[in-house]
């Protein structure tokens, strides 16, 4: 069995919590320990150990909480040579020596394996993850501004998906952002629309799948409302769970 929670996602901080019999583990760190704690606590939940948090990317939405987790549990920090390269100084002298794990491809928690696949994103070495715990399998990934063909086969067929659907195209453009990021967000390097996200899941899922949780849904270019009606649009016919991820409060505790 494996719990998946997303405790919050969005710009201003970004962590997915999992837990199996035997570990404890996160997908990024953006919140603070207080905030984490807090977040679990909506559902019961206490973080009593930490066994490992792996960084998706650098950037601080992701990473500005590794200075507070590590001073309550020093987990293991699975992160790739380039990623680590672009930590602020700060957040790399938080990090002890003997907690710091660089890695490739694939690492093991016992009975869990974690395979990194890269994306396309404006930092360094962004990664997403392949989670497979026993026969389940899920697949995280979080800032991307497209999912190559390349990836499908590999992709293809989870038991879940915790997937970005970052902004509506029109919604983005009437923003007061400047254009310069407008382009940056819509460009290969940026995020994913609800339509683009919903075009990819659309050739990914299979019979097999049982949940989606759309993750990074920006506050000011996007809505719950306007993601769900371009996923009805595109994702017809497919009998699975879709659940939206909020950037003040956790999803729903998720079971396989």
């Amino acid at each position: 069995m494996i719990e998946i929670i997303v405790l919050g996602s969005g710009s201003k901080g970004n962590c997915t919590f999992y837990q199996t019999p035997a570990h404890t583990f996160m997908v990024d760190c953006g919140f603070s320990t207080r905030d984490i704690r807090s977040r679990l606590a909506q559902h019961q939940k206490e973080l009593p150990t930490l066994d490992a948090i792996f960084i998706t990317h650098e950037h601080s939405d992701h990473v500005v909480g590794l200075p507070s987790i590590y001073k309550f549990y020093k987990p293991k920090l699975f992160i790739t040579a380039k990623t680590y390269q672009g930590l602020a100084p700060y957040i790399k002298q938080a990090i002890p020596l003997e907690c710091l794990m660089v890695y490739e491809d694939q690492v093991a928690l016992d009975d869990t394996l974690i395979t990194t696949f890269h994306v396309s994103h404006d930092a360094n070495e962004p990664v997403g993850f392949i989670i497979e715990h026993g026969t389940k399998r899920i697949v995280h990934t979080a800032d991307t501004g497209y999912v190559p063909r390349s990836l499908f086969d590999m992709l293809r067929g989870a038991d879940g998906y915790v997937f970005e659907s970052n902004y509506d195209p029109e919604l983005l453009l009437d923003t007061d952002r400047p254009f310069t990021l407008k382009q940056r967000i819509i460009g290969n390097t940026g995020h994913l629309s609800n339509e683009q996200s919903a075009l990819v899941l659309r050739e990914l899922i299979t019979e097999k799948t049982q949940f989606v949780v759309f993750v990074h849904l920006s506050q000011e270019a996007n809505t719950e409302k306007h993601a769900i009606q371009t996923h009805d649009q595109f994702l017809q016919g497919t009998v699975i769970k879709r659940i939206y991820s909020r950037q003040d409060e956790p999803t729903e505790v998720i079971t396989l």
